[in-house]
């Protein structure tokens, strides 16, 4: 209220909580800042093209600044935002796919334990 100075309503709502970049608790902020976080992950330093990190946060970063707070806020016949909710999905699916290529590309997938060395019984006395 204190920054719009007017009653709740759904367009100033998202823009303050999807689309304000300013906002440390809106997704766009939060989006950004994990860019920058990919951005500074160690990779080859001859490597020019962008990474699969790289190319899904920006995706997921232009989705945000791309929405149109007017569009997502428009309701259909049975009282539900479609835009929104295909917005949320796409994220949905995004983040998902940003988590598994860190995986694969940072994080350690050691094999199934071997045993390097045999066992044997101390023999008895």
């Amino acid at each position: 209220r204190s920054r719009y100075l007017a009653s709740v309503q759904v367009p100033p709502v998202l823009d303050l909580l999807l689309t304000d970049q300013s906002n440390p608790r809106s997704l766009a902020f939060q989006l950004v800042a994990l860019a920058s976080h990919v951005d500074n992950l160690p990779r080859d330093p001859g490597q020019t093209v962008l990474t699969t990190e790289q190319r899904i946060c920006m995706s997921a970063v232009n989705s945000i600044r791309m929405a149109d707070v007017g569009v997502l806020s428009e309701v259909d016949d049975i009282g539900w935002r479609p835009r929104l909710i295909e917005l949320l999905d796409e994220l949905a699916l995004d983040l998902p796919k940003l988590f598994d290529a860190i995986n694969h590309d940072y994080l350690i997938h050691a094999g199934a334990p071997r045993q390097l060395a045999e066992i044997r019984p101390e023999p008895t006395k």
